[in-house]
C-alpha cells in the first residue's frame, strides 16, 4: 500500500483531494476482501447502504486506478470494469432523482438540524464545535470537509501557507486556500458570524486535531460528523445531508445571493442546485 500512497502523493491532484484519496485507500485495505472483491469491500464499508457514500468509494477506486499502476494491477481490469458499471448505474439513478427533484430517505430540513442544539449541548467539545460550525450559528458557508485541514491563527500574516486553510482570530475570518475546486475559484475569504468566535478553540493548533500533532484526515472528519449527528438524532445524517438541507434552505433567495453562497461553498450555482431537495 505504501507504493500506492506514494503514487497519490506524486499526482497533480489538489492537496485536499490527495488526503481524501489516501484516507479512503487505507480504509479499503483494512477490509479483508480487498482487493480480491472490490465491490464486496465497498459494501462492507458502506454499512448504511448510502448511495452517496457508495458513489464516493467507487469514484475513489476509479481515481486511484488512474494514478497508481500498482493499485490498478492489484484490483485488475475486470474489477475496474465492474466498478465502472456500478458507478454508471448509480449515476443514472441519481440523475433520475434529480430530474424529478426526488426527496431522499435521509433528507432533513434545516430547521430540524437547528432543533438538535439541546442534544449537542450535552455532548463532547468536538461535537459541539461541529454543530456550531456547520449548523448554528454556522460559518456562512458549508464546505465539504475543509475544516479538516484548518489551522487556528491569530493574524492574517500567519495564514499565508496555501497548503492549509485557516481561521484568523484577529479578523474573525475563514481563509480557504485548499479545497477541491480551489484551482477554479482560488482563495476564498469569508467573514465568520460574530457569535461563532466564542466557540473556536484557542488552546489548539488545528480546528480538529488528528494524531501526532497533525490535522484530522477528511475521511475521519466526515465520520466524526456522521457519528455526532447519529448520537444527537438517531438518524444517518452525513455531510451530504447537511449540504442538501443548506441548499434547500437557500433555494428561495435571489439568484445573485445564491450564487455568492454557492461559490463560498466552492462550486457553481448549477452544482449547488443538485443538492436541493423538497424539504
Amino acid at each position: 500500500m505504501e507504493a500506492i500512497v506514494a503514487d497519490i502523493e506524486k499526482s497533480d491532484k489538489a492537496i485536499a483531494t490527495k488526503n481524501t484519496l489516501k484516507s479512503r485507500v487505507k480504509s479499503l485495505y483494512t477490509v479483508e476482501s480487498f482487493p480480491k472483491d472490490v465491490l464486496q469491500a465497498i459494501d462492507k464499508i458502506n454499512r448504511s447502504n448510502n448511495d452517496s457514500t457508495k458513489m464516493s468509494l467507487l469514484n475513489t477506486v476509479l481515481s486511484i486506478s488512474k494514478i497508481s499502476p500498482t493499485f490498478k494491477k492489484e484490483v485488475g481490469a475486470k474489477q475496474i470494469m465492474d466498478v465502472l458499471v456500478e458507478a454508471d448505474e448509480l449515476k443514472d439513478k441519481e440523475s433520475e432523482r434529480r430530474k424529478n427533484n426526488d426527496e431522499r430517505e435521509t433528507d432533513v430540513s434545516w430547521s430540524y438540524l437547528e432543533s438538535l442544539a439541546p442534544k449537542f449541548k450535552q455532548m463532547d467539545d468536538d461535537s459541539q464545535l461541529i454543530f456550531h460550525l456547520f449548523i448554528k450559528p454556522g460559518a456562512n458557508f458549508v464546505p465539504r470537509v475543509d475544516f479538516a485541514n484548518m489551522m487556528i491563527v491569530d493574524t492574517v500574516e500567519e495564514a499565508e501557507d496555501e497548503e492549509h486553510n485557516y481561521y484568523v482570530n484577529d479578523t474573525n475570518q475563514f481563509i480557504m486556500h485548499e479545497y477541491k475546486t480551489a484551482k477554479k475559484y482560488g482563495t476564498i475569504v469569508v467573514d465568520a458570524p460574530k457569535e461563532l468566535q466564542k466557540y473556536i478553540p484557542q488552546d489548539q493548533v488545528w480546528m480538529f486535531p488528528g494524531f501526532d500533532d497533525n490535522s484530522i484526515t477528511p475521511n475521519a472528519l466526515s465520520k466524526k460528523i456522521a457519528r455526532a449527528f447519529k448520537r444527537a438524532s438517531g438518524k444517518p445524517i452525513t455531510l451530504i445531508t447537511i449540504r442538501r438541507a443548506f441548499a434547500a434552505k437557500i433555494k428561495d433567495l435571489p439568484e445573485k445571493e445564491r450564487r455568492r453562497l454557492a461559490i463560498q461553498m466552492g462550486h457553481s450555482l448549477s452544482t449547488n442546485k443538485q443538492y436541493e431537495s423538497k424539504k
